[in-house]
């Protein structure tokens, strides 16, 4: 970027070929020798045949791969609009400015080649599902196919929703190429997939390996596979992956390489959801400071990667933030050198090492999900989980059997403590080793227990901010109402440790936030963002904490839920959290 560009070229002379790239780009007129390609395009692991994506290549790069904005505004009516004619390409002739409008709320993505910058004008609608809240982290719909009402009801009178100001990323700062030649408008692939299809719309990874583009998730590239001697679980290559990794490069060019470094700083600039609290001016100098900037422009992909890597698990060093696959230009079963992590990441192997011994001992044919002592019910579970695709209105709730997800765990739950003859007075939530997950599923247990669920989101990006109010069915009468939740019927308790993360530290903030549950144990272990994956323009997969940040309000104001919470009745033991007949006492003495 400008400001690192300043620097560098001052003091060591290393971004030379950077700035120079920067100043083609700045221009804009720059002459470019042009080879354009069709290659075959693989969406979310569906290959269908003769689905293709136009690339251009400009003076014989052969790893930076663009797409002119006019056919990739035709591609996103192809791959992810409704309709088909969502998306609308227009340039102004007078001014010169380009643009792509989602017609169906009239949000639109502008693109200044001039200025060498982009534009939201409401980066929160462009590309949003109608229907849905803003800022709105609930994927099921609350309508089965039928049109009836099904386990989540959206309360748009109670709900709250400043969109935030218009956004601009100037892009010729990063050095990331913006070319207008002739008719064709280029930008790299990876910049237009981050800009669209990744960040407002859905989240979608980019791969190019030289033959083909991939569009999907990293997990779809990987599987889990058992050796026949040992009967260890191993990380292996799906057949997908092996599609993506038998890779024609195996360095990067030049190019790639401070393109790659701008694009990466250009993503964790606008859309890591930490920098402020972080104290983070910028990515750039960040890296800079961290002695990394050498090895993360290497032509080596696998210098790249392990330096990205550590940058992630060392100087971030949030837990949702993470490193999840090398590049296919590595190949992998490269071995990168020792990860090395930094004081929160190793505290947290440290108290998951704890916690997790002590509930085997206590539970050494593992920890039931669902157990009664005396007049308690415990309800245990270590993530979050959903399935969108289950039918749980046909599901046998009087069977355990049935339970497949947390939202069928709670719907088996509520059967039992609700039964005939049901000894239960108290109901205890043990989140101790609780990592997070679906925030549907979280939303869903914060309703049973107590009712109308209020989550509150800000993105960092945007200023936008959103309250989105829920309430759920859990007695499948798709009426929503008091008798799904079981407040005011039950003592309501939540115990939570440093290892109650993310979703696992969320619902301890409502339920204190609601004043009708007793939080019991330890500090909640913090996590306020939405898991982000991402991916470099090299190919590279990892996540970060995204810039949808949970909050709580107060007085008004928005804050966030990332430093935990301390529960009311503190366990200074941890064997106390798993013995449950102790447990069972302290919670009667209190009452």
């Amino acid at each position: 970027m400008k400001r690192v560009f300043c620097l560098l070229i001052t003091a060591v002379m290393l971004l030379s070929g950077l700035s120079a790239m920067a100043e083609t780009a700045e221009t804009g007129a720059a002459s470019h020798t042009v080879e354009v390609r069709d290659v075959p395009l693989i969406i979310d692991g569906r290959i269908d045949p003769g689905t293709s994506i136009r690339l251009w290549f400009l003076d014989g790069v052969e790893d930076l791969p663009y797409v002119d904005l006019k056919g990739f505004t035709d591609c996103l009516n192809e791959w992810v609009s409704e309709s088909g004619t969502d998306f609308v390409w227009n340039e102004d002739p007078e001014t010169g400015l380009c643009s792509i409008t989602y017609q169906s709320n009239g949000s639109a993505l502008y693109f200044d080649f001039e200025d060498q910058s982009v534009r939201y004008s409401s980066f929160e609608t462009f590309g949003a599902a109608p229907g849905r809240f803003l800022l709105d982290m609930l994927s099921f719909s609350g309508t089965n196919s039928n049109g009836e009402p099904e386990l989540f009801q959206r309360m748009d009178a109670s709900s709250l929703e400043r969109k935030g100001a218009p956004q601009y990323i100037p892009l010729g700062e990063y050095a990331i190429p913006m070319v207008r030649q002739d008719e064709l408008r280029l930008i790299p692939l990876h910049t237009a997939t981050e800009l669209t299809i990744n960040l407002p719309i859905i989240v979608m990874g980019c791969y190019f390996n030289g033959d083909a583009v991939f569009f999907g998730d990293s997990s779809s590239f990987v599987e889990m596979v058992q050796d026949p001697q040992t009967g260890e679980q191993t990380r292996a290559l799906s057949g997908l992956g092996q599609a993506l990794f038998d890779c024609k490069f195996t360095k990067r060019s030049p190019q790639l390489a401070e393109y790659g470094f701008g694009e990466l700083c250009m993503e964790l600039d606008y859309f890591y959801g930490l920098k402020e609290s972080h104290n983070i001016s910028g990515f750039d100098w960040m890296m800079l400071d961290a002695g990394l900037y050498e090895k993360l422009v290497d032509e080596d992909p696998a210098v790249a990667d392990a330096a990205l890597r550590d940058f992630i698990n060392f100087y971030l060093d949030d837990l949702h933030s993470g490193f999840v696959m090398v590049s296919p230009m590595t190949g992998f079963d490269t071995q990168l050198p020792p990860v090395k992590l930094g004081f929160s990441g190793n505290a947290d192997q440290f108290h998951m090492t704890i916690y997790d011994k002590l509930r085997g001992l206590a539970f050494p044919e593992g920890v039931p999900f669902y157990q009664e002592v005396g007049d308690t019910a415990f309800v245990t579970f270590d993530e979050f989980t959903a399935a969108p695709d289950l039918d749980y209105y046909s599901l046998d709730l009087d069977d355990p059997a049935s339970v497949q997800d947390t939202i069928s765990m709670i719907l088996y739950a509520n059967r039992m403590i609700r039964r005939e003859g049901s000894p239960v007075k108290n109901v205890v939530l043990d989140l101790s080793l609780n990592g997070g997950g679906r925030v549907d599923a979280a939303v869903f247990v914060t309703g049973w227990f107590i009712g109308q669920t209020s989550i509150t989101t800000v993105n960092t990006f945007s200023g936008a901010q959103a309250t989105a109010v829920y309430l759920v069915d859990t007695n499948l009468d798709r009426v929503f109402d008091e008798t799904d939740c079981l407040l005011g019927e039950y003592n309501l308790y939540c115990l939570t440790s440093p290892e109650s993360f993310s979703a696992g530290n969320l619902l301890p903030w409502l339920f204190k936030s609601s004043g009708m549950v007793t939080l019991m144990g330890d500090t909640s272990g913090g996590g306020s963002c939405n898991v982000f994956p991402l991916t470099t323009a090299w190919g590279t997969s990892f996540k970060i904490s995204g810039c949808k940040r949970l909050s709580f309000i107060k007085n008004g104001s928005f804050y966030d839920i990332d430093r935990g919470i301390e529960p009311d009745v503190v366990f200074t033991r941890i064997p106390t959290f798993y013995d449950r007949q102790k447990v069972t006492e302290i919670i009667n003495s209190l009452y």
